[in-house]
């Protein structure tokens, strides 16, 4: 997808009123999302790794600070940012904010994964179990259970019937 959302953009321009779609290619939001920390860039108009950039070259970013959003697997999710349309040497407190906002972003996308990953993994055990059940009625009482495992498996009360006695 060669498209980005600026979602949300406070105190700056009325160009930059959100909902905003941008090209992502080659921006400087791609470029950081694909870092491991965090860029700045006191003013990328004079600074050859940013100067073509499409929204330095149309105005629209001079200096930038910006900070990949991964969760804490390492999973890329893009880049948090801050710009000014004038040179701006950012402090270390902006930096640490922004590497916190990042931080939590990250893990918010990582909860949401990991909500997701819950109800699948709920499906398929209910699936499971209404297998078993099924398939306790032809077999009752012919499973012997070993371990923790086999009891957790067969803990619930429609599934003790399946279980021989010890």
């Amino acid at each position: 997808d060669d498209e980005r959302l600026l979602s949300l953009a406070v105190a700056l321009p009325g160009a930059y009123d959100p909902p905003r779609i941008q090209t992502r290619r080659g921006s400087l939001c791609d470029f950081t999302s694909q870092q491991s920390n965090l860029l700045r860039v006191v003013d990328a108009r004079v600074d050859p790794a940013f100067e073509h950039a499409p929204q330095v070259t149309s105005g629209q970013v001079v200096a930038y600070l910006g900070h990949p959003v991964a969760d804490s697997r390492r999973t890329p999710y893009g880049a948090i940012c801050a710009t000014s349309l004038q040179p701006r040497r950012w402090t270390r407190t902006e930096a640490a904010m922004l590497a916190s906002a990042a931080c939590i972003v990250g893990s918010l996308f990582l909860i949401r994964q990991l909500k997701r990953e819950e109800e699948e993994l709920s499906a398929y055990i209910s699936d499971a179990d209404r297998a078993l059940l099924s398939l306790s009625k032809t077999i009752a009482g012919l499973i012997s259970v070993h371990g923790k495992a086999g009891e957790e498996l067969f803990s619930t009360a429609e599934l003790k019937g399946v279980v021989a006695p010890e």
